[in-house]
């Protein structure tokens, strides 16, 4: 960890907000699937929650950030009866963010219960508490068949403090893949002109899931940056 800090003070960075693995399992009474790993082979239930909220305030503040990403459990078959739960389970995790004057920021994750802008939208409304806000991805509102903006943006517009900048494109046969910004679908220029319009003071991220052919990392996300200032 502090080597870590050394090398983003170094680098003249600053740390947004933690990747924290929250609620990215199982809601215990509708278990989707056996539990999955996340993309960090963290292999955490939701007996860890608390745990994880307390050490993840803690890495917040070393970090010099008051924002934790969070999730909303593996998305189950029919998400609409998980919900009353998914909502009290996160309501209950604001409240111990707010008394630790953490902000908690819920990712719309595709393979999670909240996955659209209308799900995020509505679930930040309902809860209503000032310790917890949006992490907008329009690239997983589209991943369930969304139109990103201007249709997820309006259920979600104010309501969040980060947000992710990927693209998505269909391929012939139908399927969703990732693209590089500006090389997908996503109206990224009307949302761009809409944060503006909006007063939009938050963070946002270049989220790096495209891969270019040859599978080179670097030259994928430089393409993705360079879509994104054209």
């Amino acid at each position: 960890l502090d080597r870590a800090k050394g090398l983003i003070e170094k680098h003249h960075l600053q740390v947004t907000d933690i990747g924290s693995p929250i609620f990215k399992y199982n809601l215990p009474e509708m278990p989707a699937r056996k539990e999955r790993r996340d993309t960090f082979r963290a292999s955490f239930t939701d007996q860890d929650t608390d745990r994880l909220l307390q050490e993840s305030f803690k890495l917040a503040r070393f970090f010099g950030t008051r924002k934790v990403r969070i999730f909303s459990y593996w998305r189950v078959h029919e998400p609409e009866k998980a919900y009353p739960m998914v909502r009290d389970r996160l309501a209950k995790a604001a409240k111990t963010a707010g008394e630790n004057d953490i902000l908690l920021i819920l990712e719309n994750e595709f393979e999670c219960n909240i996955g659209t802008g209308k799900e995020l939208g509505r679930i930040i409304r309902d809860i209503n508490s000032p310790s917890l806000r949006g992490n907008w991805d329009p690239g997983n509102a589209a991943m369930l068949h969304e139109v990103p903006y201007p249709d997820g943006y309006n259920h979600v517009r104010g309501l969040f403090a980060h947000l992710h900048i990927k693209d998505v494109k269909k391929e012939k046969d139908g399927r969703l893949k990732w693209a590089p910004v500006g090389g997908g679908f996503i109206d990224w220029k009307g949302q761009f002109e809409a944060l503006r319009r909006d007063h939009f003071e938050g963070d946002m991220a270049l989220e790096t899931h495209y891969r270019r052919p040859d599978g080179n990392k670097v030259e994928s996300t430089r393409e993705s940056l360079m879509g994104l200032f054209k």
